[in-house]
């Protein structure tokens, strides 16, 4: 191959060109975290799907390997929403309704 023909060679095969290198660049960029939800929002997600403003019972409870479920049987509690990491509660034992927050 000459190298006078190279430029006509290169002009002939832009439209190649062009799609590998955009196909390269959207390889190397397109692997990124975009778009994918973060760990602490899926579980900020499902916390305000699925305990925020429902009724609870606490089926387990422990506290540093001894059970202590036993003191919350008959219990039933519902965390309302405030932002995140508190609010209002409601705990209902025998017809008593208490309130607070947590």
């Amino acid at each position: 191959m000459k190298h006078s023909n190279f430029p006509g060679l290169i002009y002939k095969w832009r439209f190649v060109i062009a799609i590998f290198m955009a196909l390269t660049m959207l390889v190397l960029t397109g692997c990124g975290k975009i778009g994918i939800p973060a760990k602490e929002d899926l579980y900020k997600q499902y916390f305000e799907q699925n305990v925020l403003n429902r009724d609870f019972k606490v089926s387990l409870a422990t506290d540093n390997g001894s059970d202590s479920t036993a003191l919350y049987n008959g219990w039933v509690f519902k965390l309302l929403k405030n932002t995140y990491y508190d609010g209002p509660m409601t705990a209902i034992k025998n017809g008593e309704t208490y309130t607070g927050t947590w």
